[in-house]
């Protein structure tokens, strides 16, 4: 697991300076998220999946001297956010990112149902554990049908817990956070150009117009059991955005036009709205999903 910092110039992706910490004992911080997905003009079916989801702790009491049966909520410690992206030209993209990221679902409620003890004790062995059985159920789903034994999908994740939010991705969907009017990149492209890019071989420029560059190489599923996913941490703070999109998003929109949505929709669902319907308007050729992620400090109401 890596401690992810921010880089002094936003185009580069080294990191550099740390990150200050929000959100303190004093302060407390509202989350707000919106995901919105779109088949898009030219693909038949949408295999963009998204899911935000609260992980919140709770008791059922079935029966009791002291109390009737009754369920007891806890305030949730955590918020999950994931978007897939079935392959496309795959066997049944579509099932594929679905399927993924319900069995993210079972993961996480299996987890909570585990004693404190549990192996699974930090969120990044939490969300590395998902995309394993994640990629082992696609890749065992149907082994009879050699068609469905191709079933893969990119997946990027967080679970935001306090004031810190723990990634996993596998893939070329991505992750930004905009930060003080600027825009990071967090997630690295698995894709032959993405690699390429990262190596040095060629620009970001030159990746984002690579013929290779939606040969993706590290998928949930697809075949080949032994998803790699990249697995980092990150100290959020107030007025931060995090953008999880696929790259019926990115791959339409530069980082500049996103940052521009970012700047003038400061609330998720506007914002989330407008970065689909501008990858509708750049042409829509891909399935186009983006989730937007608002923190704010709590207002006073006093």
């Amino acid at each position: 697991m890596n401690t992810m910092t921010l880089p002094s110039d936003p185009s580069t992706k080294a990191p550099a300076a740390a990150i200050s910490p929000a959100f303190t004992a004093t302060q407390r911080g509202v989350c707000r998220a919106h995901g919105v997905t779109n088949v898009g003009h030219v693909r038949k079916r949408n295999e963009d999946q998204f899911l935000i989801a609260n992980v919140t702790p709770s008791l059922r009491i079935v029966e009791a001297s002291i109390s009737s049966p009754k369920v007891l909520f806890g305030e949730a410690p955590a918020t999950l956010f994931a978007v897939a992206d079935g392959m496309g030209g795959h066997a049944r993209g579509d099932e594929a990112s679905a399927q993924a990221l319900l069995t993210v679902e079972q993961q996480i409620l299996a987890a909570l149902g585990r004693a404190p003890t549990s192996p699974l004790a930090s969120p990044c062995d939490l969300l590395h554990a998902c995309f394993v059985a994640a990629d082992d159920d696609l890749n065992r789903s149907s082994p009879i049908e050699e068609e469905a034994r191709a079933m893969g999908t990119t997946m990027t994740m967080a679970l935001l817990v306090g004031n810190q939010a723990y990634f996993a991705h596998a893939g070329d969907s991505r992750a930004y956070l905009f930060r003080d009017g600027e825009l990071h990149v967090l997630t690295r492209d698995h894709s032959i150009a993405g690699e390429l890019e990262e190596s040095g071989a060629i620009d970001e420029d030159a990746a984002a117009k690579h013929p290779l560059r939606h040969v993706v190489t590290n998928v949930v599923g697809g075949g080949s059991i032994g998803v790699n996913p990249d697995l980092f941490e990150l100290t959020v703070a107030a007025g931060d955005r995090l953008v999880f999109c696929t790259d019926g998003v990115h791959g339409l929109l530069s980082k500049e036009l996103i940052a521009d949505v970012l700047r003038f929709e400061r609330e998720p669902h506007a914002a989330a709205d407008k970065l689909v319907a501008l990858a509708l308007d750049a042409g829509g050729n891909d399935n186009a999903t983006a989730l937007v992620v608002a923190l704010d400090p709590m207002k006073d109401n006093s």
